[in-house]
């Protein structure tokens, strides 16, 4: 999970010695670049050190450069105009995990009216905290799911050769 946010130091991260996700900043909140490089550079460390190799779909935004020199990360751009009809995670993984974090919301909603709370503000790093409970919730199957409709899947694989 990676969170940007526009704050570089959110005053809700103070004395929080480490977060559920990565956390970055960029001015506009967005990705960009240099960002994604960063990750994609991090994500290949941590599979070297588990000595594995993956393949990454990464759709044709701009933010998303190649990244040279990666060893242990593939980089599989999508074609343009294609990415809601091939992207795995547009098949329905964000949506799960946009329905399993407004869930936890009300939840939390629900928790404070019946208690005679005030509704919460819900900062940066509760928000992350939230989040990251949600993409738990989010089931293997449906993974696997959205890569078999978007047409990627081992299956597709064995039955193609």
């Amino acid at each position: 999970m990676f969170v940007i946010g526009k704050s570089k130091t959110p005053r809700c991260f103070k004395n929080v010695t480490s977060l559920p996700c990565r956390y970055r900043s960029q001015q506009k909140s967005w990705k960009d670049s240099t960002l994604f490089e960063e990750w994609v550079r991090e994500i290949n460390r941590k599979f070297q050190r588990e000595n594995r190799k993956i393949a990454m779909i990464i759709d044709n935004f701009p933010a998303h450069p190649d990244v040279p020199e990666t060893s242990n990360v593939t980089l599989i751009f999508l074609p343009p105009n294609t990415k809601s009809v091939s992207q795995p995670m547009d098949q329905g993984v964000i949506k799960c995990l946009e329905t399993f974090y407004r869930r936890c919301l009300v939840k939390l909603m629900i928790r404070c009216l019946d208690q005679g709370k005030d509704l919460p503000k819900i900062s940066i790093l509760r928000g992350t905290e939230l989040l990251f409970s949600s993409w738990e919730d989010v089931s293997k199957e449906t993974v696997v799911n959205c890569f078999r409709k978007a047409k990627i899947s081992a299956e597709d694989q064995i039955d193609a050769v």
